[in-house]
């Protein structure tokens, strides 16, 4: 006859292959909710710089002067919780202003993701009211 002893795990090895097993599943969770925190910060920089591009464009397209500070909010787009500004200033070219728009969340910490966008914009010249010849 044989010895009858059965070959089976003891409660330490179950013990510790558990904890081996957890330790893996908290890591892995704690990479994968880093991924997603990324990607949405990510996803938030990419919309707030397309605002920022849309709205510098905006100010080229209708040459708007901006010889004062602007801001304003995307409401009319359902996003009332973005702000822009947009700041101007000389360049030392006649008709020519350098603007910089700027768009952020308005819980505005430090560290959330700005847009901007910057360039040249050309401002014609003011008329005066005289009669043509």
């Amino acid at each position: 006859m044989s010895s009858g002893r059965k070959h089976c795990f003891t409660l330490v090895e179950a013990l510790a292959a558990v904890l081996i097993l957890t330790t893996g599943i908290v890591a892995a969770y704690g990479g994968l909710s880093a991924m997603q925190r990324a990607e949405a910060r990510s996803r938030d920089q990419d919309l707030l710089q397309r605002l920022a591009d849309e709205k510098y464009e905006e100010f080229v397209a209708t040459q708007a002067d901006l010889r004062a500070p602007s801001s304003g909010d995307f409401e009319d787009r359902g996003l009332s919780d973005i702000d822009w500004e947009a700041e101007s200033e000389a360049t030392g070219v006649e008709n020519l202003q350098s603007i910089t728009v700027k768009v952020q969340a308005r819980r505005g910490s430090e560290r959330d993701p700005v847009g901007q966008a910057s360039g040249l914009v050309y401002v014609p010249p003011a008329t005066q009211g005289g009669s043509a010849q």
